[in-house]
């Protein structure tokens, strides 16, 4: 894995107040699934998620709703009680086309402000989303 993504990547902290706090964490991406579930591994934390899913799993890719639907309904959860988490205006229309909440992370994948993309909550980075979750549950 590429020294930059393995430095960049700061979720470990509020994956693990996700994982004490009994909440289900999954990933919904547009890149190919075996690589999502290989930078998971290399940063070993791909057993932290109840479900990896990618581009060639079957379903149409983000911003269709689909991907993040069928999440929804393996994990037995509703669209209410769900946080999307994204960095793009992409992950923004999916979760709007989803009736899911949606908070993006300043500095993410998108070049556009973060406070741009039409989400409910932007936040500095991922170690803040866990303030955001009883906001987000019904």
């Amino acid at each position: 894995m590429p020294r930059s993504l393995r430095t960049s990547t700061q979720f470990g902290p509020g994956l693990l107040l996700q994982t004490a706090a009994g909440i289900p964490a999954a990933v919904c991406s547009n890149k190919p699934g075996p690589n999502c579930v290989e930078v998971l591994e290399d940063l070993g934390i791909d057993q932290r998620f109840a479900m990896i899913l990618g581009s060639g799993d079957g379903l149409p890719l983000k911003p269709d709703p689909a991907p993040l639907q069928a999440i929804i309904d393996r994990l037995g959860v509703s669209a209410g009680s769900t946080l999307y988490v994204g960095d793009s205006d992409t992950d923004v229309a999916t979760a709007r086309a989803a009736t899911v909440p949606v908070v993006v992370i300043s500095g993410g994948y998108s070049s556009a402000p973060a406070e741009s993309l039409g989400a409910d909550w932007t936040v500095p980075g991922l170690a803040d989303v866990p303030a955001l979750w009883g906001t987000a549950r019904s």
